[in-house]
């Protein structure tokens, strides 16, 4: 939400979210900084990391029945 803006007829960009808020100004460059760059690299590489760690952890016993149905759905369609 914090990257979706829209154009109006005045040529200006309006946050979605609150149209009283401009885009690209000194707050949503703020907020998008604070909180959108942050919110995208959590999702673009600290999800995989934490289950490439978690497998890691377990790759010991990823053939125990206990473990495959814990962290199966991470890897059974590469086995």
């Amino acid at each position: 939400a914090v990257f979706n803006c829209r154009r109006f007829d005045d040529g200006h960009q309006y946050l979605v979210e609150n149209y009283d808020v401009r885009c690209f100004t000194g707050k949503h460059i703020a907020y998008m900084l604070l909180v959108g760059v942050p919110g995208l690299a959590l999702w673009a590489i600290g999800i995989p990391a934490f289950g490439y760690v978690t497998l890691r952890k377990h790759s010991h016993g990823l053939d125990e029945a206990e473990l495959i149905q814990r962290y199966g759905y991470l890897y059974k369609g590469y086995s």
